[in-house]
């Protein structure tokens, strides 16, 4: 029952094996297209997360950067006042010690006229014993 065009007349289409294939070929790119996008989206989550994370992680190590520079720098005033505090220590120390030896000498002078004038006195007594 061809009809008059020539083309043979359609009927009711049944489901053949060939045509399951072709359904499930037809399923099958669907389903690798959806996993392609559902890959491709994936590894574009996957690169922006990495890319907040090393932003982030660049931040923190620049701010760390920054507070070690900064505690560096106090660390280094903080010396430079103990070695200069040490320095007029050290100073004083010294003119102390110069201080001392010259009161030491003054003293040794005025104990050695002491001693003189009590040697003098001594021999010069009238009620002396002799």
């Amino acid at each position: 029952a061809e009809a008059a065009s020539g083309a043979p007349a359609v009927g009711p289409v049944q489901p053949s094996s060939g045509a399951a294939t072709s359904s499930s070929s037809v399923a099958s790119a669907g389903d690798e297209a959806d996993s392609t996008a559902e890959a491709a989206f994936a590894e574009a989550l996957h690169a922006e997360i990495m890319a907040d994370v090393e932003a982030m992680l660049t931040r923190k190590a620049d701010s760390l950067w920054r507070r070690g520079q900064a505690d560096l720098g106090r660390l280094q005033r903080q010396s430079s006042e103990v070695h200069d505090t040490l320095a007029a220590l050290q100073a004083r120390q010294e003119a102390l010690i110069a201080e001392q030896g010259q009161m030491r000498g003054a003293l040794m002078e005025l104990t050695g006229q002491l001693e003189f004038v009590a040697t003098e006195m001594w021999e010069t007594w009238p009620g002396r014993l002799r």
